[in-house]
């Protein structure tokens, strides 16, 4: 069931002198829903005008349009308010049943419709099963009384038994609750908005810090590369260096293998030469033996020094 018209009424909503679907205009409480639903019958589901002109404005205009047929709750009119909620117990003679509560106790209504809702429901006693229900009526039979489930019973009048639907009551209480609880969520969600935005400011923040630290790590890895680039470069110098410095080395070894061995040659010779110097001149020499060495150099000749210095290369 939703509050949508389905009849004449929602030809009415919104027209002049129309306050509503009664079921906005009052709360009940949840334990007697049922019962006050039963207790209305029909106009638990009615629209609700402000005075009886307005009534007969709404069913006059329901048949010019032929829009069909609707219940109406007629307030007052006029500020008139009745005092029907004080004295329908009082003055009855039953203010003190104790099988029961009232259902008007059960019921808050706008000031609007208070009175008729008090004259509807006056006389009408909630009890928890239909056994009460019954013993009421046989000590009062001006009386109607009305189980938690929705069962009515009267002197002259009885309604109820199993699958009620849910009435307007239900569902507007339905509606209320669910509007409760959004205003809830919305006062929750005010209360969370400056933590959350702090949170975001945060957030953001935290991003900023993450930007640039990613930026600060870009140029390290630039560097990085920069740096690993240069390092190559000058592995291949050293590599470079390192080749050159074995090729000189091998070069060394080879002048200072060949130095060794004109030292020793020029050794030999000198040693040659001192024997020559150490013969005598005019000598018969064997046969085939050529000139000493220095022969006919004259003084020049045996006067230069024995031996020369070969300078290290």
């Amino acid at each position: 069931m939703s509050l949508a018209r389905r009849d004449g009424s929602g030809e009415l909503v919104g027209t002049d002198g129309v306050l509503g679907p009664l079921s906005g205009l009052i709360t009940v409480e949840p334990e007697a829903r049922a019962a006050v639903a039963a207790a209305l019958g029909d106009l638990a589901d009615a629209l609700a005008v402000e005075s009886p002109d307005a009534a007969v404005r709404s069913l006059q205009l329901l048949r010019a349009k032929d829009a069909g047929r609707a219940s109406l709750v007629v307030a007052p009119g006029g500020g008139q308010q009745s005092h029907f909620h004080d004295t329908s117990r009082h003055e009855s003679g039953f203010a003190d049943i104790g099988a029961g509560r009232w259902a008007i106790d059960l019921v808050s209504a706008e000031p609007s419709v208070a009175s008729a809702v008090a004259f509807l429901l006056g006389g009408v006693l909630v009890v928890d099963d239909l056994a009460a229900a019954r013993a009421v009526v046989s000590e009062h039979p001006e009386l109607t009384a009305v189980t938690r489930d929705g069962d009515v019973l009267g002197a002259a009048r009885a309604s109820g038994g199993s699958g009620a639907a849910s009435s307007a009551l239900d569902v507007q209480a339905a509606v209320n609750e669910a509007l409760d609880r959004r205003e809830a969520v919305e006062e929750e969600l005010a209360r969370l908005r400056p933590a959350l935005e702090g949170a975001r400011a945060g957030e953001a923040a935290r991003l900023a810090d993450v930007e640039a630290a990613r930026q600060v790590q870009n140029a390290a890895e630039t560097r990085k590369a920069a740096a690993s680039a240069q390092l190559g470069r000058l592995e291949q110098v050293v590599r470079s260096a390192t080749a050159e410095a074995q090729r000189l080395r091998e070069r060394r070894d080879t002048v200072e293998s060949r130095r060794s061995d004109a030292l020793l040659a020029l050794e030999a010779a000198e040693r040659q030469l001192a024997v020559a110097e150490d013969e005598p001149v005019g000598a018969a020499r064997p046969a085939g033996a050529g000139r000493p060495l220095g022969h006919g150099r004259g003084t020049a000749a045996a006067g230069a020094p024995r031996h020369r210095r070969v300078p290290p290369l």
